[in-house]
């Protein structure tokens, strides 16, 4: 018999042809593939082998579960002669691996697997042996084979003071206050990359806790602050997510801490502090004397990091902590006649009745706020009380500023 080779040789182009599709047809689907989602991978006599899934990206510890699930047409009378057997390269391999959770049946077989606590490559694979068909035996075995590849991606969390051009690291010092303004605020950045340390880009980020500190804007220490708030749930090109953390009103350190099932969770510090400024010396600018019923200023300047950085934006109070003069008692002197005798009336005083006597000999009016100085009119005034025969000459007064946005 004479062969036709025309067609033998058209056989043998639409066979490779098919080939070309199909292989175009693995590439395409793989390109397609969700890069944070396993596939299911189709096994069949025809197909034995599917084109895996790579590229896949994985948080590192965020406890969620994925399941990497084989399937078969229940058309194709499949019978698994050997397998599947799951293989994770030093994990381990078995119908049954102590590393994840296997379940299904004869058309549908799947594993269960948490991510793992480091970051690194990973490659799940699972093969085994299949027979098609009704007949004895259901024809010879088959190798089959799927799998599927990508990266555990790790996580790290810096931060840095508001409008400044500082690197990120893992401390910054803000202002306590809790006030909409860049001294009080830090920048996060959440950084996300891969095994290599390459930014890993369109992964979801971990949910940012407070571990520690982050009491709010109360007394109260269970009340806390509001979380920060980031500027998306997905890493940018560069692998990275911001955000921004306004502090609290204590001066304390809040941890900040992203949610991972790893033990060593990444954290930073935001430091909270009051002014650095010495209460003592620079702080406080007034003039050294007085004149009687005539409005002096006084001033207090709040700033952290040695007075360069000044904190705005507080709810403050001037008032006086003592009061000193001379006052009029009608036992003293010679043979009881009479005499002024120093005294003076502070808060710290156990019988505080002198001093809410006294008290308004020396009053502040509102006061006001530029570039962290807070700034107000004091006026000194002497005391006469004609009912009580009573008088006071005042010759020095002390005074304090309570800041309403701070605890300590």
């Amino acid at each position: 018999m004479k062969l036709n080779y025309r067609k033998l040789y058209s056989s043998f182009v639409l066979l490779a042809c098919y080939a070309v599709l199909g292989l175009a047809a693995n590439a395409a689907r793989a390109d397609e593939l969700d890069p944070t989602t396993p596939q299911p991978m189709p096994i069949s006599c025809r197909a034995p082998k599917p084109a895996g899934q790579s590229g896949l990206r994985r948080p590192q510890g965020d406890g969620n579960v994925w399941t990497f699930t084989i399937t078969t047409d229940p058309d194709d009378n499949v019978h698994w002669v050997e397998g599947p057997n799951w293989s994770y390269p030093g994990k381990g391999a078995g119908s049954d691996p102590s590393w994840g959770v296997w379940g299904g049946g004869d058309d549908e077989m799947w594993l269960s697997w948490s991510s793992p606590q480091i970051a690194a490559p990973f490659t799940v694979k699972v093969t085994g042996k299949i027979t098609c068909g009704t007949g004895p035996g259901g024809g010879e075995p088959i190798d089959i084979e799927a799998s599927w590849s990508g990266e555990v991606t790790s996580f790290d969390i810096f931060v840095r003071r508001m409008g400044t051009s500082d690197e990120f690291g893992k401390s910054a010092t803000v202002a306590a206050g809790a006030v909409d303004s860049d001294e009080h605020q830090v920048e996060i950045e959440v950084r996300a990359r891969d095994a290599a340390g390459n930014p890993v880009a369109g992964i979801s980020i971990p949910v940012i806790r407070i571990k520690e500190g982050g009491r709010g804007l109360s007394e109260d220490p269970e009340v806390k602050v509001a979380l920060p708030s980031m500027s998306s749930s997905v890493t940018d090109a560069q692998g990275l997510v911001h955000g921004t953390f306004t502090s609290g009103n204590w001066e304390e350190t809040t941890v900040l801490e992203l949610d991972v099932t790893d033990e060593n969770k990444p954290k930073t510090d935001v430091v909270q502090v009051w002014s650095d400024i010495s209460p003592d010396t620079e702080a406080w600018s007034y003039d050294g004397y007085f004149i009687i019923n005539e409005p002096s200023p006084v001033s207090y300047n709040l700033a952290f990091e040695n007075a360069q950085i000044p904190i705005t934006g507080h709810d403050v109070r001037f008032e006086t902590t003592s009061v000193a003069g001379w006052e009029w008692n009608e036992q003293a002197g010679e043979n009881g006649s009479g005499d002024y005798l120093p005294r003076s009336y502070a808060f710290s005083d156990v019988d505080l009745t002198g001093w809410n006597k006294w008290k308004h000999l020396s009053t502040f009016d509102d006061y006001s706020s530029v570039g962290g100085s807070y700034s107000a009119d004091q006026t000194i005034r002497d005391g006469y009380d004609q009912n009580n025969l009573l008088e006071f000459y005042v010759y020095n007064v002390g005074f304090d500023m309570v800041d309403y946005n701070v605890y300590d």
